[in-house]
């Protein structure tokens, strides 16, 4: 069952709007997040993970949401080549 229905998710998901622009995109991502969860909701299988593949998924959650904590000012600018930025950006505002 799982099969045909990501089957038919994946054949369909161009269709809606060529899943290029952002807002079908978000659209078609959440879809495929749902079906994720009703598959897993439906199959209730429990799955005993290794302790470094549970570190490793939780690596993979957390890195990238580290990535969109601002950084303060004083430490952005002491990372390397910031003065080349900093002129681009003077250079050309906007």
């Amino acid at each position: 069952m799982f099969f045909y229905g990501f089957a038919a998710f994946l054949m369909l998901a161009p269709l809606f709007k060529a899943g290029n622009r952002p807002l079908p995109l978000l659209l078609l991502e959440l879809a495929a997040l749902g079906f994720l969860l009703t598959v897993v909701a439906v199959h209730r299988a429990t799955i005993e993970l290794p302790r470094t593949v549970a570190v490793a998924i939780g690596v993979l959650v957390v890195y990238p949401l580290v990535q969109l904590v601002p950084l303060p000012e004083f430490v952005w600018r002491s990372l390397p080549r910031t003065r080349a930025r900093i002129k681009l950006f003077t250079a050309h505002p906007g």
